[in-house]
């Protein structure tokens, strides 16, 4: 969709002067009726060890959306629109740009997603299972149980903004989101090592056989 890249080559280049851009690539991509674009690896910058990992919006919405198209069972219209119209965070993304070590947009899934941003940053990620933001449809069609908080987390097509910042921009991170009308939840934090790790409240988790959409596969 000719706005979703615009969207990341307009925020690739604006945000160029401040960070790094690190193997920024943009594809086209469609499947059952749905167009995406997808931005490879870590986009903007690299997070740094002791940098939180913040994502905005809710995950898992267009998979469930297409997942109620692929099975015809009837759910919230809202999840079907998610995957059928992304909606790119533009304002959000050059706005944060200043604040951010590193930011990406969530195509391929947020797992998968994260997991390249700590590869690229050439950090280990713990991520929290149970502070991943879920929609009141997500929750009214999937509840809010581990399986599903796992299939939203790999599902893809969410185009919400994946990011890392240090700590002591927390208070201006979420004062520019309530600014803007945008939640941002802060998911994980970025340490020394390599790796992906994922937590649900104390207990750490194996991770999942499909971390998400992976191009080519």
């Amino acid at each position: 969709m000719a706005h979703a890249a615009d969207f990341l080559v307009r925020l690739v280049s604006l945000a160029g002067d401040q960070h790094d851009v690190a193997g920024a690539r943009v594809a086209d991509r469609a499947r059952d009726g749905g167009a995406a674009i997808a931005l490879d690896e870590c986009a903007l910058g690299c997070a740094k060890a002791g940098d939180d990992l913040w994502v905005s919006g809710t995950i898992g919405d267009a998979g469930a959306g297409l997942a109620l198209l692929q099975t015809g069972v009837a759910g919230p219209q809202g999840l079907i629109e998610r995957y059928r119209t992304p909606r790119p965070r533009l304002e959000a993304g050059l706005l944060l740009a200043p604040l951010v070590s590193a930011m990406m947009d969530v195509s391929d899934g947020l797992l998968i997603d994260a997991k390249r941003m700590a590869m690229a940053s050439e950090c280990a990620l713990a991520l929290a299972l149970d502070a991943v933001p879920l929609s009141d449809d997500f929750l009214a069609l999937r509840g809010a149980d581990r399986d599903a908080r796992l299939d939203a987390v790999a599902a893809g097509d969410d185009y919400e903004l994946l990011f890392a910042a240090p700590p002591g921009m927390a208070v201006r991170l979420l004062a520019l989101a309530e600014e803007i009308g945008l939640p941002i939840t802060r998911i994980g934090r970025f340490v020394h090592g390599a790796g992906l790790t994922l937590t649900d409240g104390d207990e750490e988790l194996p991770l999942p056989a499909r971390l998400g959409f992976e191009h080519g596969a």
